[in-house]
């Protein structure tokens, strides 16, 4: 497994009113110089988000570039370049600050959330963990069929899988977080080559709603089979 671009992303949800905003604005500029943000946006609408973009900060003597911050009433999130351990470490940098200077009244989240999404090369074929023989057929029947160019000059095409996609779907949240109006949407876990590439080069595109190290099992899982 070969790392090509990393993302990781950690979602908080609070309980309601947990988060003020009477005093974000007064230490927004606080924020901005203690990250390095490029870019600070207000809100423009009733929905109220202030927005962080483009920062950085040095973890144990490693620059993680921060690409996005943002808070709404209930909500944080925050997406890194680093690991999940690296954007666990400026999360909390940003708690401690804003329960320290703003009206935040508990550093205490109700609910979190992990997503990593990844750019490998991998030696690795996405047909080895789909094919069966209903699958194999329908590949089969595609291959015969024409492309949609139908002139007169001859054209070679080439039918290969392309993605595979899970859904993780939220069943039942239970009556603490249901009596807290929380909500959880459904989430994804894509496997697919990246746009753009060549098959033979190995390029993949995974994404999951998982901690960086689970995130690397799935990887792992994919490497070992295929072999």
């Amino acid at each position: 497994m070969h790392v090509l671009l990393q993302y990781t992303k950690i979602i908080l949800v609070f309980d309601v009113d947990s988060i003020i905003f009477n005093n974000i604005k007064l230490y927004a500029n606080k924020l901005v110089n203690m990250f390095s943000f490029k870019q600070f946006q207000e809100p423009k609408t009733n929905l109220a988000e202030y927005r962080y973009i483009d920062g950085f900060y040095l973890v144990d003597n490693n620059k993680v570039l921060i690409t996005d911050y943002s808070i709404t009433a209930r909500k944080m999130v925050l997406t890194t370049n680093g690991k999940t351990e690296e954007t666990e470490n400026i999360m909390n940098k940003i708690i401690n600050f804003l329960h320290k200077h703003t009206s935040l009244n508990s550093t205490d989240f109700l609910f979190k959330t992990y997503e990593t999404t990844t750019v490998v090369k991998l030696d690795f074929s996405i047909g080895s963990i789909i094919s069966n023989d209903t699958l194999d057929g329908l590949i089969a029947t595609l291959k015969k069929m024409k492309p949609d160019n139908y002139g007169k000059g001859n054209i070679k095409t080439q039918i290969n899988a392309f993605s595979v996609k899970f859904e993780l779907s939220y069943e039942d949240i239970g009556n603490y977080y249901k009596s807290r109006g929380l909500s959880l949407n459904d989430k994804y876990i894509t496997i697919e080559k990246r746009a753009n590439t060549n098959y033979e080069d190995g390029i993949f595109y995974i994404s999951s709603p998982y901690h960086s190290k689970e995130h690397n099992e799935i990887i792992n899982h994919l490497e070992k089979t295929s072999k």
